[in-house]
């Protein structure tokens, strides 16, 4: 994939963190769908619990069918791009609940169209009137009972990359940003940015001055590219320049 750029794309370019995203994210790796890498003893401390929480609200099992997957079979209202820096949790859940119905079950239609077939209460869940309602409370829940007694530690590691990134970037330009993100899957060549990502291979894009919006996560171990629809703007998925945010539980006190 290929992504032409301009010289105003640099200034309109951007870095967020968001924690809505990062519990996506996390879900991801609770459920296994993506390698725990670093994270296995965090996977395993915290496993039960949300076993305990798909159990209880179906909607997180159902949203596993619609977001997680390659390429653009992913819906957009589950995960809307952060309005700024450092939203909080609450504001980007927010802006979820705000979904009209009618739009969510839009985007789920164009997941659902190139996606193998989902059992029937999936189906069900997703096609209902309280799917938003639904989808929303299963991710607060999983905010509130994992990912918010981690979040002073992660968002101080996305913090650390997002100050390091963005100096790089305003600096010295977007070769010196991009370098180090991943030498195998991202390079600067000839002013276009050249991602290799297999679900997006020979495509290319023009950013049009619009610039990119960089999102590092915790718990992606490789580059991602993604673009809203409706705010036409293309979201990338970094893993921070860090140590593993999660150490080892310590004997003693541990924040649960």
């Amino acid at each position: 994939m290929a992504i032409a750029v301009g010289p105003q794309d640099v200034m309109a370019s951007r870095f967020a963190i968001s924690p809505l995203i990062e519990t996506m994210h996390a879900q991801w790796v609770l459920a296994g769908h993506y390698r725990a890498g670093p994270h296995q003893a965090w996977v395993a401390r915290w496993r039960e619990t949300y076993l305990r929480l798909t159990r209880e609200l179906p909607a997180l099992r159902a949203a596993g069918a619609i977001t997680g997957n390659k390429g653009s079979a992913n819906v957009d209202f589950i995960a809307p791009p952060p309005t700024a820096v450092d939203v909080p949790f609450e504001a980007e859940l927010a802006a979820v609940r705000a979904t009209p119905v009618a739009r969510a079950h839009a985007d789920i239609e164009r997941v659902l169209a190139v996606r193998p077939p989902v059992a029937p209460w999936v189906r069900v869940l997703l096609f209902g009137p309280d799917v938003v309602a639904l989808v929303a409370r299963a991710y607060e829940a999983l905010w509130s009972e994992i990912l918010v007694h981690e979040w002073p530690r992660l968002r101080a590691v996305l913090q650390r990359d997002v100050a390091y990134r963005a100096g790089r970037l305003a600096a010295y330009g977007w070769q010196a940003a991009l370098e180090d993100l991943s030498p195998q899957q991202v390079r600067w060549r000839g002013g276009r940015i050249e991602v290799k990502l297999r679900s997006m291979q020979g495509e290319e894009r023009r950013l049009g001055g619009r610039g990119l919006l960089f999102l590092p996560s915790a718990f992606m171990e490789s580059v991602g590219g993604r673009t809203w629809r409706r705010a036409g703007r293309t979201r990338w998925s970094i893993r921070p320049g860090a140590s593993p945010p999660f150490p080892p539980r310590p004997t003693g006190g541990w924040r649960r």
